[in-house]
C-alpha cells in the first residue's frame, strides 16, 4: 500500500495538470467509443426496419424543406379528398402518423401519443404484440370499440381487455378503445431519414385506422398523414404525377424517394460523422498512450534516488507491473462510470420530461445498446491499459537504477 501510494503522489499527481489533461482525453474517448458503438447498434436496427421498404415501387413521401412549417388547416377539405380520391384511384399506399398526444391515468402521467396505422403499414412495418391477438382492421367506427395496441409501459394500467374512453384528435370526437395487444417493451419505430434515430413506443397507443376512420377524420390530419404516406407500387413517374398533384391542390410541395435514396442521404453524412468520431478517438488515445508513458518515464528518472534508497528496496518488476496495474484500472474503471452515469442520467431526464416517444427500459438505466458501449469501452481501455503499463516497464528497466534492487 506505502508503495502504491507512493506512485500516485509521484508519478500521477506529481504533474497534476498534465494528469488531469490525460484525464480528459480518456474521457473524451471512451465518451466517443461509447457513441459510436451505441449509434452503430441503432441504426443496424434501423436498416433492419427499412429492409422492407427498400424495394422497387416502394416510395416514401418527404415534406420539401420550402414548405416547411406550413399551416395544414388552410387547406380546403375538398381538396384535401380530392388528393386522396387521386391516390386511391392509382396506388396502393401505407399510412402512419404518430403526431397526435391524449392525456389519460397512467403511472408515470405522461401524455400518451397516439400511432395511426393502415392494414398496408401494419403489414409492411412487421409490429408485432407480445401478448395478445394481432391488429384487427375491420371494425365498424358507428358500433364497435376501437381495437388497439398500448406499449408496455402502459399494460399496467390498460391489461389486455381494458377500454379507454377518450377523445381522439383526428376525429373530433369521444371514442371507446379496447386493448386487444401489448407490445413488447422498447418496441420502436425508425427514422425514415436517419436510421439512428428511433421513437418508443412503450407509451403510445396504436389504433388501425380504416377506410371508415379515415373518411371521418378531419382535413389536418389527413393532410399531416401524406406526409408520412408510403406509397407501395409506384414508379417515379407517377408518384412525380402525384407529387405535382398534391402542389396544385394545396400548394404544399412533398417528395418522394425510395428508401434506397432515403439510405444513401443518411450515410452521407452518418459516414463522415463516424469517420471523425474514429479518427479523433485514435488520436486521443494516441495521445494517452503517449504522454502516459512519457509521463511516467520522466518522473522515475527524476525520483531515481528516491526509488533506489527508500521505496523500491525488495520491489520486483513484477510487483511494480501489478502496481502500474492498478493505478490505471482505477483511472479507467472511474472514466468509465463517468460516461456510463451521464447516460443513465440522461435517460432519466428524459423520464422526467415525459417525453412519451424518448423513455425507454434498460438495466440500471442502460439500453442494451449502450451496454454493447459500455462492453466496448471496457475492451478499448483494457488493450490501452495493457500497451502503457508494458511500455512503462520496459522503459524502466532500460533506466540504471541500481539493478540489484529491482531484481
Amino acid at each position: 500500500m506505502k508503495n502504491f501510494s507512493f506512485f500516485i503522489k509521484k508519478i500521477f499527481l506529481k504533474r497534476w495538470i498534465l494528469s488531469l489533461t490525460l484525464i480528459f482525453f480518456l474521457l473524451s474517448a471512451n465518451f466517443l467509443i461509447f457513441t459510436a458503438v451505441r449509434s452503430l447498434f441503432l441504426t443496424r436496427g434501423g436498416y433492419d426496419e427499412m429492409s422492407r421498404l427498400n424495394k422497387n415501387g416502394i416510395f416514401v413521401s418527404n415534406l420539401d424543406p420550402s414548405s416547411a412549417g406550413v399551416d395544414v388547416t388552410s387547406v380546403e377539405p375538398k381538396r384535401v379528398n380530392g388528393v386522396y380520391d387521386y391516390i386511391d384511384k392509382n396506388f396502393k399506399y401505407a399510412l402512419h402518423n404518430e403526431g397526435d398526444l391524449i392525456t389519460i391515468p397512467n403511472d408515470k402521467s405522461m401524455d400518451v401519443p397516439l400511432v395511426y396505422m393502415n392494414k398496408e403499414y401494419y403489414d409492411l412495418n412487421g409490429l408485432k404484440s407480445k401478448v395478445g391477438k394481432k391488429l384487427y382492421f375491420d371494425y365498424r367506427l358507428k358500433s364497435d370499440k376501437i381495437p388497439v395496441f398500448v406499449g408496455a409501459g402502459l399494460s399496467k394500467n390498460y391489461p389486455i381487455g381494458a377500454e379507454i374512453k377518450t377523445e381522439i384528435p383526428a376525429l373530433g370526437r369521444k371514442v371507446t378503445l379496447k386493448v386487444q395487444g401489448i407490445l413488447k417493451k422498447n418496441e420502436c419505430h425508425a427514422n425514415y431519414y436517419a436510421l439512428n434515430s428511433m421513437s418508443y413506443y412503450n407509451y403510445s397507443i396504436i389504433i388501425p385506422i380504416n377506410k371508415e376512420f379515415f373518411m371521418k377524420a378531419n382535413s389536418a390530419f389527413k393532410v399531416d398523414t401524406i406526409l408520412e404516406t408510403i406509397i407501395i407500387n409506384g414508379s417515379k413517374e407517377s408518384v412525380s404525377n402525384l407529387s405535382k398533384e398534391i402542389h396544385d391542390e394545396w400548394k404544399i410541395k412533398v417528395n418522394f424517394y425510395s428508401q434506397k435514396e432515403n439510405n444513401e442521404f443518411f450515410e452521407d453524412y452518418y459516414l463522415y460523422r463516424m469517420r471523425l468520431i474514429v479518427i479523433l478517438t485514435i488520436i486521443f488515445l494516441a495521445i494517452i498512450i503517449g504522454v502516459s508513458i512519457w509521463n511516467a518515464v520522466v518522473c522515475v528518472r527524476l525520483m531515481k534516488k528516491d526509488f533506489t534508497i527508500n521505496l523500491l528496496v525488495g520491489m520486483s518488476y513484477k510487483e511494480l507491473k501489478k502496481i502500474l496495474y492498478k493505478s490505471f484500472a482505477i483511472i479507467f474503471t472511474l472514466n468509465i462510470l463517468v460516461v456510463s452515469v451521464h447516460s443513465a442520467m440522461c435517460r432519466v431526464i428524459a423520464w422526467k420530461s415525459k417525453n412519451a416517444l424518448v423513455v425507454s427500459y434498460g438495466f440500471l438505466g442502460l439500453a442494451s445498446n449502450e451496454w454493447l458501449g459500455v462492453l466496448a469501452m471496457i475492451l478499448v481501455d483494457s488493450l490501452i491499459g495493457v500497451i502503457i503499463v508494458e511500455c512503462i516497464v520496459k522503459r524502466i528497466k532500460k533506466i540504471p537504477i541500481s539493478l540489484g534492487v529491482m531484481q
